[in-house]
């Protein structure tokens, strides 16, 4: 419950910070499935609304637009539900602009043809995460002209562009990195963080895509957690003890 408690308040935070307001805290009631192939899940079995958090334009307590404006109404009047009116529907306002998912374009490139499965192991993963790519095959030694007019012809067509570059040194990574003002991300062998890089390159203002990289560092630490927990179930060697 604290896991996703966390991971709930970190993304709806994220995305009021993009509209200048500070989400102090949050309230959610969890629950779990009582059918379907999850049975038993843990999930968030609220709704989340303007009664459950408490939200500051600027960081500002006495600009709050919350529930506790009503607490603290001294005389309880039309005058007074009317501003009350009046928060909520400013806050429907705001939450009705939180920013949709705006993916940018993976351009994937790769010096040989001998790279083709590592290229397309990190447009799955990519894929994965709802980004979109495009993949190419170009050498920086064999066609460098080539390396040169597919980076123009990419930051001409796409607006939030970066590049994978997966090669058998630095060389194409560094031909990109130095020819493109895009960002250019080397690869080291891991597919899946190579994606979680380029995620939290556009996760800074895109909410959706801020969203799924904290699930998938939830997810890693979860997997090493039930690894460990499998490991001490199997019992350690004669005598062994952690004091």
């Amino acid at each position: 419950m604290s896991e996703l408690a966390r991971l709930t308040f970190d993304i709806l935070s994220h995305a009021w910070r993009r509209r200048d307001v500070l989400l102090v805290d949050l309230k959610v009631e969890f629950g779990r499935l009582t059918a379907g192939n999850e049975k038993g899940q843990l999930v968030i079995a609220d709704v989340i609304d303007n009664d459950s958090w408490r939200i500051w334009p600027q960081g500002r307590e006495d600009r709050m637009l919350d529930k506790q404006i009503y607490r603290n109404l001294q005389t309880v009047d039309d005058a007074a539900l009317a501003t009350v009116k009046a928060a909520y529907e400013e806050v429907v306002d705001l939450v009705g602009t939180f920013p949709v998912m705006r993916p940018g374009m993976a351009a994937i490139v790769a010096d040989g043809p001998e790279r083709n499965e590592a290229l397309n192991a990190v447009a799955a993963a990519l894929q994965g995460l709802g980004l979109p790519t495009i993949r190419h095959i170009a050498s920086p030694t064999r066609t460098p002209g080539f390396v040169l007019q597919l980076v123009q012809q990419l930051e001409a067509t796409f607006a939030r562009l970066f590049f994978v570059a997966i090669g058998s040194d630095d060389t194409l990574r560094a031909m990109l990195d130095a020819a493109s003002s895009a960002p250019v991300l080397g690869w080291n062998g891991d597919a899946s963080a190579v994606a979680q890089q380029c995620a939290k390159l556009l996760a800074m203002d895109d909410t959706v895509l801020y969203g799924r990289t904290l699930l998938m560092q939830a997810n890693a630490r979860s997997t090493v957690l039930h690894a460990d927990a499998g490991l001490q179930q199997q019992g350690g060697p004669p005598g062994a003890s952690l004091g």
